[in-house]
């Protein structure tokens, strides 16, 4: 990975440009115990988001146990957001 892609992912911001993405549907899944992405900035992404959005955070896991342990329930949430937000689109 070059030093700069490393610096931009140290230094990137996603709440600072996260109210522009509205009026698209934004879910955010963030992790309690996350020890790479702290869980506020879950909190901070959503709270600087537009509607419609939606936050959810996974109860006792870390940041890659979504993919693991996590995974059935982040794959129910996403599929009743997005139909949820494709109904109401329509």
């Amino acid at each position: 990975m070059p030093l700069e892609t490393a610096d931009d992912l140290l230094t990137y911001k996603p709440e600072l440009d996260v109210d522009r993405i509205a009026p698209r549907p934004l879910f955010v899944i963030g992790a309690e115990l996350d020890y790479i992405v702290n869980v506020e900035e879950s909190h901070r992404l959503y709270e600087k988001a537009r509607e419609p959005k939606r936050l959810h955070i996974l109860a006792g896991q870390s940041h890659t146990e979504p993919y693991s342990k996590g995974l059935d329930e982040v794959v129910t949430l996403s599929s009743q957001f997005l139909h949820e937000s494709m109904k109401a689109q329509a």
